[in-house]
């Protein structure tokens, strides 16, 4: 049984019966898969959470009471939303930002984070969803500085120029 606490603005759609993931330091890159068994009806006004248990089948008994875990709570599934690699986005100083390849060369554009799935994260606004970003050597981008892309296909003319 795992006991935590959920801020109290999400009582409105934390139910029983919703998956969970989560993880824990003792088992690095391994995630649980659980289920929210119960839901306070009381909200902790010192804290303005609310606390829930969740089950979870520990038959190898990697778990062990007193771990802390990290994990979210799925409540709903939004379909056709825009995600990208948490490998291309760049934070800096809480403003995070990407870097869009245009005619080979960088543009750096800021982005509004959403959820976070696995190593996708949603963007919110800053994106149309048709660029082409780096993902790669960030901390070595600055706008303007041309760059090559692995991978995409140059055809060159007669005078050596591409094409």
């Amino acid at each position: 049984k795992l006991q935590t606490s959920v801020q109290e603005r999400y009582a409105g759609v934390v139910n029983a019966g919703l998956p969970v993931e989560f993880s824990v330091e003792a088992s690095p890159g391994r995630t649980f898969s659980a289920r929210v068994a119960f839901v306070s009806p009381a909200v902790d006004t010192a804290t303005r959470t609310f606390p829930i248990e969740v089950l979870v089948n520990n038959a190898q008994r990697l778990l062990k009471p007193g771990f802390f875990a990290n994990g979210v709570i799925h409540t709903s599934l939004d379909q056709n939303v825009m995600a990208i690699p948490e490998d291309a986005i760049s934070t800096l100083a809480g403003v995070s930002s990407v870097y869009i390849i245009e005619n080979g060369k960088i543009k750096r554009q800021s982005v509004t984070l959403g959820v976070r799935s696995g190593n996708l994260v949603e963007i919110l606004s800053g994106l149309d969803g048709n660029e082409k970003l780096a993902a790669s050597n960030l901390t070595m981008l600055a706008a303007g500085i041309p760059v090559n892309i692995i991978g995409e296909l140059q055809l060159s003319d007669e005078k050596g120029g591409a094409q």
